[in-house]
């Protein structure tokens, strides 16, 4: 497993809001006393356990989006130590606030390299990655182009990014309009499609991070 920090964290919160839907499901049958596999109209009559089926949804996506930003973050020291900067990233430090007086305050620090991480981090501390052309873009920038759809074939399924996309838009759903339709009401949560599509999530991030992490090797 890698030994990266943002990958870790996102192993943890995903872990978590996995749990909410499979752990929710069971406890279903527990308070119903049954053994068989809980159906979709079942999970979906007590509102608690639906509930917790879309706060598993929304950690989940908000692992995904903290990864992205996170491991970036991670490698833009190392590579500019390694390489110096590339095009993409002396316009995305541009963006983050290094200007030209920044940059010349760099050369009377001890540390200049902290400063532009503080500085990176800083400006994704609002950024939004949970968007594959976002996350191509931004990944673009330390040389690794097209990483979403190179860590779909890495997995060799045509349809995986489909799949958490869908998982994304449903977390949408959740937070902008409380999860209803056109018709003001409550969209039902499937337990095992969501458990699907979060276990598709999750293998989409292990395949980006060995793509990140045999990037980051010619750094070392």
């Amino acid at each position: 497993m890698s030994d990266s920090r943002a990958y870790k964290r996102f192993l943890a919160t995903y872990a978590r809001g996995y749990g909410m839907v499979s752990q929710s499901a069971k406890l279903w049958c527990h308070l119903n006393d049954v053994e068989e596999e809980i159906t979709l109209e079942q999970y979906n009559k007590l509102p608690f356990i639906s509930e917790c089926g879309r706060s598993g949804i929304v950690a989940t996506v908000a692992a995904f989006d903290d990864y992205f930003t996170s491991r970036f973050s991670e490698c833009v020291t190392p590579i500019l130590k390694c390489e110096g900067p590339t095009d993409g990233l002396i316009v995305l430090l541009a963006e983050a606030g290094m200007d030209l007086k920044a940059a010349l305050e760099l050369l009377h620090m001890k540390r200049p390299h902290r400063r532009i991480r503080s500085l990176i981090d800083s400006h994704f501390s609002e950024y939004t990655t949970q968007k594959f052309h976002v996350i191509d873009e931004l990944y673009s920038a330390i040389g690794l182009p097209d990483i979403c759809e190179n860590a779909q074939k890495k997995a060799k399924r045509k349809n995986l990014k489909i799949s958490v996309q869908h998982l994304i838009r449903r977390r949408h759903l959740i937070v902008h309009s409380g999860d209803t339709d056109r018709h003001n009401k409550l969209r039902k949560v499937d337990p095992k499609d969501t458990m699907k599509r979060m276990q598709n999530m999750k293998a989409l991030v292990k395949n980006i991070e060995d793509i990140v992490v045999n990037r980051m090797k010619r750094c070392k």
